[in-house]
């Protein structure tokens, strides 16, 4: 039976592996419910720094998980950078920690989110990044293409590109019909007018943007839309994008 992971927050990232609820049919008291095991650390830096804002996708292909948070081990000299860890399905770790983002010394990367692809038998990781500051722009959405092996395919790529915005908290879904992504955030583009709104991006499966940059909310003009999530239904060939939406704050 697979499992799914529930991750805390704070110094030397946890981990806890948990039971699926039974499926359809299937009466509950014939699966083990509650803690597989004990926990057990993902994030290996310093003991003095904080490891951050976990995510996790699982690996169908090889029955693996792969774990990304925002780490702080050299943040006295980088920055927060985002890490990866993979994990067999019993919560053994693959390998050791490893850095996603390649962004400047000075820089700041948080909040990232990944997707597996199972036809590419990759990840794509999305994060806030503010590599660009010097040039005027707050944080912007960046990926990076992840190997089932761990290793990065290609180099970060740029996802948002206005200038002047900042953008926020980025989601992902993989859809498996086209073998694309589509990444999604709160931009702050239009934030003296409409305040911030959720945007959406199309990438293909080799890290190349599909299009522009589309407003998925539509809320008022003064209401700010924030931390969107997606997923993706090939039933119907189609994403549902939800959000914290601010049209009727008063």
């Amino acid at each position: 039976m697979p499992s799914i992971a529930r991750w805390r927050r704070g110094v030397g990232l946890v981990g806890l592996v948990l039971a699926l609820a039974p499926a359809a049919g299937t009466a509950a008291a014939e699966v083990p419910r509650g803690v597989v095991g004990a926990d057990f650390r993902v994030g290996g830096g310093s003991a003095a720094t904080d490891d951050l804002r976990p995510a996790v996708a699982w690996n169908q292909a090889d029955d693996q998980y792969l774990v990304v948070w925002q780490d702080e081990r050299l943040a006295f000299t980088r920055g927060a950078d985002i890490y990866g860890q993979r994990f067999t399905a019993a919560g053994a770790p693959l390998g050791a920690n490893f850095r996603i983002s390649g962004g400047s010394a000075i820089n700041s990367d948080r909040d990232p989110a990944v997707a597996w692809n199972q036809a590419s038998r990759e990840y794509l990781v999305v994060w806030e990044d503010l590599r660009n500051e010097g040039a005027g722009k707050g944080y912007d959405i960046y990926g990076q293409r992840v190997g089932a092996n761990g290793a990065l395919i290609g180099s970060n790529l740029r996802i948002t590109g206005v200038a002047h915005a900042t953008s926020y908290a980025p989601a992902v879904a993989w859809n498996q019909a086209h073998n694309q992504y589509l990444v999604v955030w709160h931009d702050g583009r239009s934030y003296p007018t409409r305040g911030y709104d959720i945007y959406g991006q199309r990438v293909s499966a080799a890290g190349a943007l599909l299009g522009g940059n589309f407003r998925v909310s539509g809320g008022s003009a003064t209401g700010d839309d924030l931390h969107p999530a997606v997923s993706w239904n090939p039933a119907n060939n189609q994403y549902l994008v939800v959000w914290h939406d601010g049209r009727s704050y008063a």
